[in-house]
């Protein structure tokens, strides 16, 4: 079945804009160890999200899939910064086969959520700056086809 996560990754990795902003880190599930000494620089991380799907089903070969976009800057002010160029590429994204994922859209499900990573739960902790990165959350809807498109 086609990846959709991997399908946005490569979108985002293909525009100028978001290229030269996060300068190629987008990832997919996490940061990479090595980066993590580097943070916060703009970085993407892409997931899954877990939902409920609303296209699709029975035999029909589409469906949709919600991903989180995790946007990391240097301030709170540049990672929403990068959420507005992200926004609005995935918002106006047409029908378009990435690989091997053939993505009909996408729409905004949830966010943007500002938040500080890794988040700091345990009561009366005082945040680590080193590790306290500025980053702001989004969800998206991923309607794709669940087969690979045949070649001509």
């Amino acid at each position: 079945m086609p990846n959709r996560v991997v399908a946005i990754q490569q979108f985002l990795k293909d525009d100028d804009t978001v290229a030269g902003m996060t300068k190629g880190r987008i990832y997919t599930y996490e940061l990479p160890d090595p980066l993590v000494a580097k943070m916060p620089v703009p970085t993407l991380v892409i997931n899954p999200a877990g939902s409920a799907n609303t296209f699709g089903g029975g035999y029909q070969q589409i469906s949709d899939e919600r991903l989180d976009i995790r946007h990391y800057a240097y301030t709170m002010d540049s990672a929403y910064d990068l959420y507005g160029v992200v926004f609005l590429l995935l918002k106006n994204m047409r029908r378009t086969l990435i690989g091997d994922t053939l993505v009909h859209w996408c729409r905004k499900a949830g966010g943007p959520v500002s938040l500080r990573a890794p988040n700091v739960s345990w009561p009366g902790m005082t945040p680590d700056p080193s590790l306290h990165w500025p980053a702001v959350n989004a969800s998206w809807q991923v309607l794709a086809a669940d087969v690979a498109p045949v070649p001509n």
